[in-house]
């Protein structure tokens, strides 16, 4: 019986130190900025789905920037985010769904029985004489596919015009043949 009283003041203690790691543990997550809000505009707001350089593909927001000369993908879900250096040189736009403007992708099954959506990129060196909205200065001789699993993002090699490609400008639109070759 003596030994009830030390007992309970350690589980006290023990308790008393838990709960305090774990709620210092809760106020440095609620400290950083939610995942969801990296590619939101300043008033955070997204941004429309046919904005330049932008898509969204079930629980990720994707994002194009050019650093340098090259095109950086910056991606972000609520359990995931990171920027991956492309193999393509800048400019470079998502390619279009005709007719919505929206990023256009198509899901397949990989082998391993996962499903992903692939996306196309079309990037520079620029065409100089066909061009569209969405890239003024000239429409993309390169390629690069993007495939967006539940759980992660990944690039696929790139093509060019040199591989018989045709010069893909982002509004031109890609049928889902030119989707499942990257």
């Amino acid at each position: 019986m003596k030994y009830v009283g030390f007992i309970a003041l350690l589980l006290f203690l023990d308790c008393s130190l838990s709960c305090n790691v774990l709620s210092n543990l809760d106020r440095k997550q609620d400290s950083r900025p939610a995942l969801s809000q990296v590619n939101k505009t300043p008033s955070g707001i997204a941004p429309d789905l046919s904005a330049p350089g932008y898509a969204k593909v079930d629980r990720y927001e994707l994002e194009l920037r050019a650093v340098g000369e090259k095109c950086v993908l910056r991606y972000s879900s609520d359990y995931d985010n990171g920027e991956i250096l492309m193999d393509v040189p800048s400019p470079c736009e998502f390619v279009r769904k005709v007719g919505s403007g929206e990023a256009g992708f198509f899901k397949y099954r990989h082998p391993n029985g996962t499903y992903f959506a692939a996306l196309l990129v079309t990037a520079g060196p620029v065409h100089p004489t066909i061009s569209d909205k969405l890239m003024p200065q000239g429409c993309g001789t390169q390629l690069q596919g993007i495939h967006v699993f539940d759980y992660r993002v990944t690039l696929q090699e790139k093509s060019s015009a040199d591989d018989g490609l045709p010069v893909m400008c982002p509004t031109s639109g890609a049928d889902e043949s030119m989707f499942g070759s990257f």
